[in-house]
Formats: structure tokens, sequence, C-alpha cells
């Protein structure tokens, strides 16, 4: 009971505490959803978390469920962020920033002729997870023939196959 006379620190301390504690915890749980859930303890909430990724307009299907076979190494990641001459386009100022992956149809999706195709996000993705492109796209660089799509994860856990 000592401690119940407020302090000008106490005051200050105590609430800025909590309030950087409940930023923090938002933007972790912001950072974990973006992540997928990969280390989340609310499993439920990283279940319905959408994000949006980047793909190409020929690999694009609406409502595509795929398989996150692996990552690409940043210098490749680089190099498909750009135009050929090595110049950025002006939607994407610092390729370095996003992460690349290889994806493919997910089991009984064939019906899709292409076999892989690449992902791009800002986030980090779980290799081995299903997820599922959004139903509805928007061209973001017609340079490089990127769409943006939401994209979320398939399935209550377990890191698939």
């Amino acid at each position: 009971m000592e401690n119940e006379q407020p302090t000008s620190e106490q005051t200050t301390d105590e609430p800025a505490d909590e309030s950087r504690r409940k930023f923090l915890k938002k933007g972790a749980l912001a950072t974990g959803a973006v992540a997928l859930g990969v280390s989340g303890s609310n499993t439920a909430g990283a279940q319905q978390v959408q994000q949006d990724v980047l793909t190409y307009f020929d690999d694009y299907q609406p409502g595509q469920t795929v398989q996150v076979v692996e990552q690409l190494p940043a210098s490749i990641t680089v190099t498909l962020l750009q135009l050929p001459n090595g110049n950025t386009v002006p939607e994407i100022g610092q390729p370095d920033d996003y992460n690349g992956y290889v994806v493919r149809p997910a089991t009984g999706q064939g019906n899709r002729s292409w076999g892989a195709t690449y992902l791009f996000t800002r986030a980090s993705i779980t290799t081995g997870n299903r997820f599922q492109f959004g139903t509805t796209a928007n061209v973001f660089s017609s340079q490089l023939s990127l769409v943006s799509t939401s994209f979320s994860r398939q399935g209550g856990g377990g890191g698939g196959s």
C-alpha cells in the first residue's frame, strides 16, 4: 500500500509500459499473423489472417490452393523483382525488402497447367504449408507482370508435407 501514492514516474511509466506492451503485442501479433502464425500463440486468429502477396499474371488463379515448396535466395528474389536492365520499378523501390518463394498447386489442385511459380511478400512464410490465393487481384506492376492478391493459410495446423 505504500506504493499507492502516484509519483510522476509511476503514473507515466506503468501506463506507458502497458501501452508500449499493448502496442508491441499488437505489432508482434500483426507480424506473427503476417508470418501466418508460424509461432504465434493465437492460432485461431492466425488461421483467419490474410496478407497481400505478389505473383505473376499468368499464374494467378482466383482461390487456387498452393503449397509453399521453398524460399528463394535473396539474390534471386531481387533479380526477379527488377527489370532486365537491373533498374527497379516505381512500385518496388527496394526489392530486397521482399521474400520470394516457390509455390506449386496443392495436391488435388491439378486444374492448372503450371507446375510451379513464384510469389513475393514482405513477410516470412513457412515452407510446406498450404495457402489459398484470394478471389480478387489487382495489377501491381505491369512492367513485371505482377498482380497483388490476398493469401491465407489453409488448415487448422500442422506444417503440411
